[in-house]
C-alpha cells in the first residue's frame, strides 16, 4: 500500500531549491517582526541585488552595441542574442522581487493549506484524492528543478569548454564570459577575469532559481487549490443522505460546503494578488523571446541553432505548465455547479422535511457558473488558451521580424 503523502513533502524539495539562493523556507512561520524578516532574508537580498547588477549591465551594453560603440559584424544578430539573454534575467528578477514581497501571502496559504490537509474529518476517499492529485505535481517540480539546475551547470561550464577546445585548435587562450556585462573596468585582467567569471556563474544560477522557484511554488499552490475544489465536488455529490429523514445532517454538511468554498474563493484570491502582475511580465516577455529565438535559430550555425532551440523549449514548457495548471483550476471549479446539480438533493425524504434545502443549492450552482480563473494582470487568463494564443502572438513577431530584415 502506497504510504500518504505528507503536506511538507508537498514544498519541501523546492524550499531547499530556493535557499540556494538565500530564500527563507516557505514552510516556515512568517517572521513578526521587520529585524528578523531582514535577517532571515539577508541572503537572498545579496543574490537580488547581484541579479540586478547583472541586468543593469546587459542593458548598458545593449545600449553601447546599438550606439555603435561595440564592433560587431552581425549588430542584429548579436542585439538579438543579447535581448534574449537580458530578458531572462529580468523575469528573474521579477519573480525574485514577487517572492519576495509576496511572502506574506505565501505563509498565509501554505498554513491555509496545512490546516486543511491535516483536517482529521477527512475520509479515505479525500485522502486518496489528495494523494491523486498532489503526488504527479511534486514529481513534475522536482523534475523541472533539476533539470533547470542540470541546464545551468551545462551553461556555465559551455565558455570553459569552449576555451579549452580553442587553447587545443589555435594554441592560445581567448577569455570568454558567460553573459555580456558593462562592467566600469577591465573585467579580462589578471585575477579579475576569474572573479567575474564567478560573479556570473552564481548570476546564472540565481536566476535559474529564481524562476524555476516561482513557478514551482505557484504549480504547487495552484494544485493544492485544484485538490481541494476536488474535494469540494465530490462533498457536494455525497451532500444529501437519503435516509437522513430529518435533513439534518444533510443540511449540516451544506453548510459546511457553502464555508469551506468561501474559503476556497479567498485562497484564490490571495493567488491572484500575488501572482497576477509576474506571470503578465513573463507571459509578454516570453512571446518576445520566443520570436527572438526562432529569428537565430534561422540565421545561426549549428552548433548555436542547438543552443537556441533547447532555450526556446524550455520557454515553451516553462509557459505551458504554467498554463496547465491554471487550467486545472478553471476545470475544477466548473465541475461544482454540476456537482450541486447532481447530488441527491431531489430525494423525497430530504425535500418532504426541508422543502427549502434544494433552494439553498442555487447559491452553490449560480456561484459554481462563475469558475474561478487565475489571470495574467485581468489581461490573460491563465489557461491552455492563452499558451496558444502566445504562440500565435509568437509566430507574427517572428514573420513580421523575418520580413522586415529581409
Amino acid at each position: 500500500m502506497t504510504q500518504s503523502l505528507e503536506f511538507d513533502q508537498t514544498f519541501g524539495f523546492i524550499a531547499k531549491v530556493l535557499q540556494m539562493i538565500g530564500y527563507p523556507s516557505c514552510l516556515a512561520p512568517y517572521p513578526t517582526t521587520f529585524a528578523s524578516r531582514l535577517k532571515s532574508s539577508a541572503g537572498f537580498v545579496v543574490c537580488f541585488l547581484m541579479l540586478t547588477y547583472c541586468v543593469f549591465g546587459q542593458i548598458i551594453n545593449i545600449g553601447l552595441l546599438m550606439m555603435g560603440h561595440r564592433q560587431t559584424d552581425q549588430v542584429v544578430e548579436e542585439v538579438a542574442i543579447q535581448v534574449s539573454s537580458t530578458g531572462f534575467c529580468i523575469i528573474g528578477l521579477a519573480k525574485m522581487y514577487s517572492l519576495s514581497y509576496n511572502r506574506a501571502i505565501l505563509s498565509w496559504l501554505i498554513a491555509d493549506f496545512r490546516v486543511k490537509w491535516n483536517a482529521g474529518e477527512l475520509t479515505d476517499k479525500d485522502r486518496s484524492i489528495r494523494d491523486g492529485t498532489l503526488r504527479p505535481t511534486v514529481a513534475i517540480t522536482t523534475v523541472a528543478a533539476l533539470g533547470n539546475i542540470i541546464m545551468v551547470s551545462a551553461f556555465n561550464f559551455q565558455p570553459v569548454v569552449e576555451m579549452i577546445y580553442g587553447r587545443v585548435v589555435t594554441g592560445e587562450w581567448v577569455k570568454l564570459f558567460l553573459y555580456v556585462i558593462w562592467f566600469p573596468f577591465n573585467s579580462t585582467h589578471g585575477a579579475i577575469y576569474y572573479l567575474v567569471y564567478l560573479f556570473e556563474v552564481y548570476s546564472g544560477v540565481i536566476v535559474a532559481v529564481g524562476n524555476v522557484g516561482f513557478n514551482c511554488i505557484f504549480c504547487l499552490l495552484t494544485s493544492h487549490l485544484s485538490m481541494q475544489l476536488k474535494l469540494l465536488c465530490s462533498w457536494i455529490e455525497d451532500m444529501v443522505e437519503v435516509e437522513d429523514e430529518k435533513g439534518v445532517q444533510s443540511k449540516k454538511k451544506l453548510y459546511r460546503i457553502v464555508r469551506y468554498h468561501q474559503d476556497l474563493i479567498r485562497g484564490r484570491n490571495a493567488l491572484q494578488s500575488m501572482f497576477s502582475t509576474t506571470l503578465f511580465l513573463n507571459f509578454s516577455a516570453s512571446s518576445v523571446l520566443m520570436c527572438m529565438q526562432l529569428y537565430l535559430i534561422t540565421t545561426a550555425g549549428i552548433t548555436l541553432m542547438v543552443k537556441f532551440t533547447l532555450f526556446m523549449l524550455c520557454i515553451l514548457m516553462e509557459i505551458f505548465i504554467l498554463c496547465y495548471y491554471g487550467e486545472e483550476i478553471l476545470a475544477n471549479s466548473s465541475s461544482i455547479a454540476a456537482g450541486a446539480f447532481n447530488s441527491n438533493w431531489y430525494q423525497s425524504k430530504v425535500s418532504q422535511q426541508n422543502p427549502r434545502f434544494g433552494k439553498n443549492l442555487i447559491p452553490i450552482i449560480q456561484q459554481g457558473q462563475r469558475p474561478m480563473v487565475l489571470t495574467a494582470w485581468k489581461f490573460w487568463p491563465i489557461t491552455i488558451r492563452t499558451f496558444s494564443a502566445i504562440l500565435q502572438t509568437s509566430w507574427s513577431y517572428f514573420t513580421l521580424l523575418k520580413t522586415v530584415m529581409h
